[in-house]
């Protein structure tokens, strides 16, 4: 979810974290059913919504920490690879520990 959208960064809200990775859906790109990554839900062609299309979701890893926090990451979306990425972690992330 896109909090904050700003010329250096974007801000979004982590959906899930585990031992791995921080799991957070890409507020630019979006995956249909055959796999391809478009910038828009809407089919180029006929301009038409395509019901297969869901944001795609990004990870990146979470060193093993499960605590709530802001991380700060480098983009690698394909649509909006430019800015930094802010990930809020919260008690309203799933797999998110509420104390040290």
């Amino acid at each position: 979810m896109l909090i904050q959208e700003n010329e250096e960064y974007i801000v979004v809200k982590a959906n899930k974290i585990d031992e791995k990775y921080i799991y957070y859906q890409c507020p630019y790109c979006f995956k249909i059913n055959n796999g391809r990554i478009l910038d828009s839900p809407y089919c180029k062609k006929t301009k038409r919504y395509c019901k297969s299309a869901v944001q795609n979701t990004h990870k990146h890893g979470s060193g093993g920490d499960l605590f709530g926090r802001i991380e700060q990451r480098v983009s690698h979306c394909k649509i909006n690879h430019k800015k930094e990425v802010k990930i809020i972690i919260d008690e309203t992330t799933i797999g998110c520990l509420k104390e040290k």
